[in-house]
């Protein structure tokens, strides 16, 4: 507290948030929003989000969605993607501010570019809809999907197909460079000395079947 009243901005945020929760402190709305604006007058982004959502929800002061469109624009613009993500949906809503679809797409696509999954979704909302740019359906089915859904369809893709076209390639490369030798390689886990031997000629007769083979003056 006492740090919070000297203008420790951190510490008005801090002391902030335990009002809004209750925690070590008795719940108080109105000192939670008292809290955040002395941090919010200071810049701090965090501050200015949450009063903004105060504001937003009539949460320890007057609704007023105009007065939180401000704060969260103050919060925006330094990249606070929360903040990014509301005063997008509010300017596709109309709410504090003059309905603008292509606003809202501007600030739900730098919320998402950090990585705000409802940005995402409101992306591929706009993509379906045509809220603020043209309609494209493969756009709003690619920003429709969670964050890492594409990486971990590339993961499975070099898992399940690259990697073992890759150790085929190699192998076929190994078998073009020294048939013998991979024929050898191929029967060497037969501990039978007759069958190891029946594999390593059945190798070799697979291998001079196949058209895979160089020829004589490239090995």
């Amino acid at each position: 507290l006492k740090s919070a009243e000297q203008g420790n901005v951190k510490a008005q945020y801090d002391l902030a948030l335990y009002y809004s929760d209750g925690e070590g402190v008795e719940k108080d709305d109105k000192q939670a929003v008292f809290w955040y604006r002395k941090a919010a007058e200071q810049g701090f982004a965090y501050a200015q989000n949450n009063l903004g959502l105060a504001y937003y929800k009539g949460k320890g002061i007057e609704k007023d969605d105009k007065k939180a469109v401000f704060w969260w624009r103050k919060s925006a613009e330094q990249s606070n993607p929360t903040a990014q993500e509301s005063l997008g949906t509010a300017y596709h809503n109309g709410e504090g501010t003059e309905k603008d679809d292509k606003q809202a797409f501007f600030w739900w696509h730098k919320a998402a570019e950090q990585g705000n999954p409802n940005a995402r979704s409101s992306i591929g909302d706009a993509y379906r809809n045509g809220w603020g740019v043209e309609k494209n359906d493969v756009l709003a089915y690619i920003w429709s999907q969670p964050a890492g859904f594409f990486i971990r369809i590339i993961s499975k893709a070099i898992f399940f197909f690259i990697l073992p076209a890759f150790y085929a390639w190699k192998s076929w490369k190994a078998m073009q460079k020294d048939p013998f030798s991979f024929a050898r390689r191929s029967s060497a886990k037969i501990k039978d000395p007759k069958e190891r031997y029946k594999r390593f000629c059945e190798t070799i007769d697979k291998i001079s079947r196949s058209s895979f083979v160089a020829s004589p003056a490239t090995l």
